[in-house]
C-alpha cells in the first residue's frame, strides 16, 4: 500500500451506530443517516459503510492492476493499444486516493 492511512483490512460494524473499523476495533469513520435534504435509505447507508470498508483493498488491487497494464503496454509492439484511457483512469483514482492533484 502507497498511502499513510490505516493498513487494511478494514470492516463495516453494523451496530445502532454505523461504524468502519479496523482490525484492532478502532473507529475509522462513522457513517451517518442523515444528510441536507434530509434521512438517507439504510440500504444505501449500508452499502456506503461497506464501499468505505473496501477502500484499503480497492486502493491495492487497483495500483496492482494499473502497474501490470503499464508493464503489459511496454511489451506491445503497438503501443497505441486502446488501454491507455484504462490506465489513466486508474493513476486518477489512485492520486486523489493520496490526496495528489485536483
Amino acid at each position: 500500500m502507497s498511502g499513510k492511512w490505516t493498513p487494511g483490512p478494514w470492516v463495516p460494524d453494523f451496530g445502532e451506530v454505523i461504524r468502519i473499523r479496523d482490525m484492532s476495533g478502532a473507529t475509522l469513520a462513522t457513517v451517518t443517516h442523515t444528510h441536507l435534504s434530509g434521512r438517507r435509505d439504510i440500504v444505501e447507508v449500508e452499502d456506503n459503510a461497506r464501499l468505505m470498508a473496501a477502500a484499503a483493498e480497492l486502493f491495492d488491487a487497483l495500483e496492482m492492476c494499473v502497474s501490470a497494464l503499464e508493464v503489459w503496454q511496454l511489451m506491445q509492439p503497438v503501443p497505441s493499444n486502446g488501454l491507455d484511457r484504462f490506465v489513466e483512469k486508474g493513476r486518477a483514482a489512485l492520486a486523489k486516493a493520496k490526496g495528489e492533484g485536483a
